[in-house]
């Protein structure tokens, strides 16, 4: 189910609606799997950034 939903964001943007039509599931679980997506992404995003910040300190 999320590799569909990011398949389809690939193409752009799309509110929850768009993707409905491209995603056969009923709207909660959308969410559900939406949510899911973005605090996986938003951890990721600290990962990186704290890496980052490690391999500067280490090269200062």
């Amino acid at each position: 189910m999320r590799l569909k939903i990011i398949s389809c964001l690939c193409n752009g943007e799309k509110n929850v609606s768009q993707l409905l039509t491209e995603v056969d599931t009923t709207q909660p679980n959308m969410s559900q799997h939406l949510n899911t997506l973005y605090r996986g992404m938003r951890a990721v995003a600290r990962w990186v950034a704290t890496a980052s910040a490690d391999e500067s300190a280490a090269t200062a």
